[in-house]
């Protein structure tokens, strides 16, 4: 698939322009930042109940995987992207933008600390820009999938409507 190919290739380039600049960022203030996210959450109206938990998950989540990687900007976009892959093997529709509940409130708060750091450390890198755009052609592929999917069967259809014809 062309945008996901295309879509790779801005997360490499991304990988690339921070690793050229890398930088320290004490973990200590990812842990800062993640906290005031959580108080932040904590105070939402709809983050309540068994969404409260759910959002403490997320968090601590988050903090395990910063733990696990370096202190530098290439170790925290690794950290988001490991971030990423594990909020989408709990809930594979964990980005579908579609959907506004206390998940998806708290799993963005999340990764707009990651963001956030990355961009203020790393501007010439262009992250919020970069990641802006990933996201955009990841919701143009989840549109474009299904019509594709239609496509395909209908074309598939034609075809063994002609050759049945043309059998008899």
């Amino acid at each position: 698939n062309l945008v996901r190919d295309y879509n790779v290739k801005q997360a490499e380039q991304l990988a690339s322009d921070i690793g050229k600049n890398n930088f320290i960022i004490p973990k200590k203030e990812v842990m800062s930042r993640l906290s005031v996210a959580a108080t932040k959450l904590e105070k939402s109206p709809l983050v309540v109940g068994d969404a409260a938990k759910t959002a403490q998950r997320l968090i601590e989540g988050a903090r395990k995987i910063v733990n696990e990687n370096e202190g530098s900007g290439a170790g925290l976009l690794k950290a988001r992207k490991e971030y990423d892959a594990w909020v989408l093997s709990q809930k594979p529709k964990a980005f579908d933008g579609t959907t506004e509940n206390a998940f998806t409130i708290a799993n963005r708060e999340v990764r707009n600390v990651f963001k956030d750091i990355l961009d203020q450390n790393a501007p010439n890198a262009k992250v919020k820009a970069s990641l802006g755009r990933q996201h955009s052609l990841y919701n143009a592929m989840d549109n474009i999938e299904p019509k594709a999917a239609i496509e395909a069967d209908t074309a598939i259809g034609r075809a063994f409507q002609n050759m049945a014809t043309a059998v008899g």
